[in-house]
């Protein structure tokens, strides 16, 4: 029998270093910013998981708490601000363009639906994008937005040879007023 006085316990010391916290890559980053901005609403949560979807089976995401973090350090609260003003001044057509992209997503995965291309993912998450695609389609009828291009888009402008000389004065002191009221 071994004397308990006999018997001297050693403490592990470990032989290496532990490995420093590597940072995410800038290109992680910057699309978390892009989700958090746009599709995810600014919530944390909800860009963790659109980014994990995007990325390869077995990736590592950042958590919630480290994009709420980059969103705090990184002010992207007024940056997506600033980037909405920006909104404003867009056309038209471009606000169309938008709206027109949505409606054919939503077609394409209503077709999707009817087609049986969705048969193999699980009914929740098709009951979630029949649900997107309802909402979208229901927003465009109620806004009643006009989904097809004015005749007047995509033809040359009336280069003004028809006009008198005090209509073309008009148009031309309007079109400065735009361009000083707008930059």
């Amino acid at each position: 029998m071994v004397e308990p006085s006999s018997v001297h316990v050693l403490p592990v010391v470990p032989t290496t270093a532990p490995a420093k916290f590597d940072a995410w890559d800038a290109s992680i980053r910057a699309r978390c910013y892009a989700l958090w901005a746009s599709l995810a609403g600014r919530s944390a949560p909800r860009t963790v998981a659109l980014l994990t979807a995007e990325m390869p089976e077995g990736s590592a995401a950042p958590s919630a708490p480290t994009v709420r973090r980059w969103a705090s350090e990184g002010q992207w609260g007024n940056r997506a601000d600033g980037e909405a003003w920006e909104t404003r001044g867009k056309t038209m057509a471009h606000l169309r363009e938008g709206w027109l992209m949505t409606l054919v997503l939503a077609q394409s995965a209503l077709l999707d639906s009817l087609s049986g291309a969705l048969d193999d993912l699980p009914p929740a998450v098709v009951a979630a994008r029949l649900k997107a695609c309802e909402l979208a389609l229901r927003v465009a009828e109620r806004a009643s937005l006009i989904t097809f291009p004015l005749e007047s888009e995509g033809v040359p402008s009336d280069s003004g040879e028809s006009l008198s000389l005090t209509q073309r004065a008009r148009r031309q002191r309007a079109r400065m007023y735009e361009r000083n009221a707008g930059g």
